[in-house]
């Protein structure tokens, strides 16, 4: 209920004539009958409501509850008007539809106005007036109303009906090729549907590109007259008339396309056509121009002094060749020509990546490497792979291993996969590509790791305390036993390759343990590696953030 409004309360007993009414709440004078009238409701009226009767010294049980909630007028609802469609199809018509939520009891009034009639209420002899079915074009709003006096809510938001004989802008040019410098001049019309001439009536609107972007100005092209527009830039156009207040549009023109009639407009090609150049490769721009023989060229590049032939060649790129290109011809007796189309190169060296699949092994499985990172690139990539060797020289650096080429590698293969059959051990892999003659090779791959699940590892890892599930702050105890005193503790993430453990190891004549305090969350993998590159078993240690116990006291008394 809103501000101002009517409500009747009826109070209704089944059997008996005699009763006597009681009403709450009883924060006001109520009235002793079967009807509780609010003749203008403020919002001092909210509240539940119920009543009972009296007769023959007996009460009944109060009634149901019903619940008022006054709103201020400052609230006053706003009518919403929704249409199954907004173009009125020939000979059909549309439906429109009118509501005041979430309260009841409304009804409606309907409003319609043109470009050039005002607006005026629309009569139907539909008592509700919730739905209304309109054939005419125009601009529809409505809004709710209830009670006796009458309470009437917000105008509705607008909405545009069409119908399908819209008419629609004519383009057209006095030439679809511009010279360069010069101009084209554009005409926009509006056909009157009852004679083949174009009313005066329409102004114009013109764009560029999309139709859907800010209406061209005098900053833009120059206009003559009203209806047409002298231009001078390449570009896609479009016009559209309106007139009257509201402005009454017109469908959009069919699009003109302007091009710039260029003699001899040079091509510059990329060879190799590749979209990424890498430093050592070898690439040439071939500058071409159709008609005649005698051209000189210039080049216009980021970095360096440019040949005056038709080509530019790159023997061995580096980042400095990095930038974009074009070029354009001359020649005795003739001005030159536009500059060509624009060739960006990027120079870079690639660093693929290397997944293995499964990357942990039965006993005698296969595993699958595989070179990813370089599919967008084109054709002409040779791949190599490498497995790492220990090396006992470099036992103290961070990097203990060499990579050797894997048998059937040593050529590279045409696939980024590569199977191996049967590994029985743990090991490292890597890869990389090259291409070219004189093979320029990316990066190498960081290294991954293939588990073999040896039921007879070299060297045994247990952790202390044993459990998988560890706290943040807290520390661990790894143990390798095995033939030798010379076991490391290693580590991988799943954001971090192999990483050696730096600790104070507590060594025996078969083993050796190391103490690690847990300063992070999540998952780790832990190994053993000795000086000869045997692995013990791996362990999975997992961190969780610390958990803390509250003890909260209460007074129950």
């Amino acid at each position: 209920i809103y501000s101002g409004e009517k409500v009747t309360l009826r109070c209704e007993i089944q059997g008996g004539t005699q009763w006597t009414y009681e009403w709450r709440p009883t924060n006001r004078n109520s009235p002793s009958s079967n009807e509780y009238k609010i003749n203008s409701a403020t919002e001092s009226h909210s509240g539940e409501y119920s009543c009972r009767g009296i007769g023959d010294y007996k009460l009944t049980e109060c009634s149901n509850s019903v619940r008022l909630t006054v709103i201020s007028t400052a609230d006053r609802p706003t009518a919403t008007l929704a249409a199954g469609s907004t173009t009125i199809p020939e000979g059909g018509s549309v439906t429109l539809s009118c509501s005041v939520e979430p309260s009841a009891g409304w009804k409606f009034r309907w409003f319609r106005r043109t470009i050039n009639t005002p607006e005026a209420e629309i009569t139907t002899n539909n008592i509700e007036n919730r739905n209304i079915t309109v054939t005419q074009e125009g601009i529809y709003r409505c809004e709710g109303v209830r009670g006796n006096p009458a309470f009437i809510s917000h105008l509705s938001n607008e909405v545009t009906i069409e119908s399908t004989d819209k008419p629609k802008a004519e383009l057209s040019s006095d030439a679809s090729k511009m010279p360069v410098g010069g101009r084209v001049l554009l005409t926009c019309s509006v056909m009157s549907s009852s004679s083949s001439s174009s009313s005066s009536d329409w102004k114009y609107d013109w764009y560029k590109e999309q139709n859907s972007s800010k209406p061209l100005t005098s900053q833009d092209a120059d206009f003559p007259s009203n209806g047409q527009m002298s231009v001078s830039e390449e570009g896609l156009y479009w016009c559209r008339g309106g007139r009257g207040e509201p402005v009454y549009y017109t469908d959009y023109s069919d699009p003109i396309s302007i091009k710039t009639n260029y003699p001899n407009k040079p091509s510059l090609v990329l060879q190799p056509n590749w979209s990424q150049i890498y430093r050592g490769e070898k690439v040439t721009l071939r500058c071409e121009i159709h008609g005649g023989t005698q051209w000189t060229y210039e080049w216009r590049t980021t970095n360096r002094k440019s040949p005056s032939s038709s080509e530019y060649r790159i023997n061995s790129a580096t980042d400095a060749d990095s930038g974009e290109y074009r070029c354009r011809g001359k020649r005795e007796g003739f001005s030159l020509t536009p500059w060509s189309n624009v060739v960006k190169i990027i120079v870079s060296k690639p660093k693929p990546v290397l997944s293995v699949s499964p990357s942990w092994l039965n006993p005698g499985a296969s595993v699958t490497l595989s070179c990813e990172g370089l599919e967008h690139q084109p054709a002409g990539w040779r791949f190599f792979w490498y497995k790492a060797v220990p090396d006992p020289s470099k036992w103290d650096q961070t990097s203990s291993y060499n990579y050797e080429l894997l048998p059937g590698s040593t050529s590279g293969t045409e696939q980024n996969s590569f199977i191996i059959n049967g590994p029985t051990h743990t090991a490292r892999y890597r890869c990389r590509a090259g291409r070219g003659e004189s093979n320029i090779y990316t990066y190498y791959s960081e290294p991954r790791l293939v588990w073999s699940a040896d039921p007879r590892p070299a060297a045994s890892l247990s952790v202390n305390p044993d459990r998988v599930q560890h706290f943040k702050y807290g520390s661990v105890s790894l143990n390798c036993e095995g033939n030798s005193a010379e076991w490391r503790l290693k580590r991988i993430s799943e954001t971090d390759g192999p990483v050696s453990i730096t600790c104070s190891y507590q060594r025996t004549s078969t083993g050796s343990t190391c103490t690690i305090n847990i300063s992070w969350s999540g998952s780790r993998v832990y190994w053993c590696e000795s000086k000869s590159g045997e692995f013990s078993n791996a362990v999975n240690i997992t961190a969780q953030g610390k958990i803390y116990m509250y003890l909260f006291f209460f007074d129950l008394f």
